[in-house]
C-alpha cells in the first residue's frame, strides 16, 4: 500500500474516532440530564417525603409517635401509585442511558481497535497513547 493510500485509510479511521468521541460525551451528557429530570420527577412525587422514609411509611414498618407520622403514613399510601410509576421511570432511565453510553463507548473501543496497528501515528492523529487505545481495544474484545 502507498504512503498517500496509508494516510486515507488512518484519516478515516481517526474521522470515525472522533465522530464516536463525540458521540460519547453526549451520551453521557444525556444521560446525566435524562437522570437528574427522572430523579426530580421522584422527588415532586415523593412530596417532601424521603424515599427510605417512604418505603418505610407504606410497608408498615413505621412507628406512629406522633400525628404527623400518622398524616406522613396516610399521604405515604395516598402517593404510593405515583411515587411507584416515579420509580418505575428512573430505573428505565438508568437503564435506557446506560445502554446509550456503553454504546458509545463501544464505538469507540472499535475506532480504537483499527487504529491500534498503526501505533504512532494513531497516537499523533488522535492525541491519545498507545496504551489508551490498546486498552480500549480490548474493551471493544470482551464485549
Amino acid at each position: 500500500m502507498r504512503i498517500d493510500g496509508l494516510l486515507d485509510v488512518v484519516a478515516g479511521i481517526v474521522a470515525e474516532w472522533h465522530r464516536a468521541g463525540r458521540a460519547y460525551e453526549h451520551a453521557v451528557t444525556h444521560q446525566a440530564h435524562a437522570l437528574r429530570t427522572a430523579e426530580r420527577r421522584m422527588d415532586s412525587a415523593l412530596s417532601g417525603l424521603g424515599l427510605r422514609r417512604w418505603r418505610h411509611l407504606v410497608a408498615g414498618r413505621a412507628q406512629i409517635y406522633s400525628s404527623q407520622d400518622g398524616l406522613d403514613m396516610i399521604r405515604a399510601r395516598r402517593i404510593r401509585s405515583e411515587v411507584e410509576a416515579a420509580l418505575a421511570d428512573l430505573d428505565t432511565v438508568r437503564v435506557r442511558e446506560a445502554e446509550r453510553v456503553a454504546a458509545a463507548r463501544r464505538r469507540m473501543a472499535e475506532a480504537a481497535a483499527r487504529l491500534v496497528p498503526y501505533g504512532p501515528l494513531a497516537t499523533e492523529a488522535t492525541g491519545c497513547s498507545l496504551a489508551d487505545l490498546r486498552r480500549l481495544a480490548a474493551a471493544a474484545r470482551n464485549h
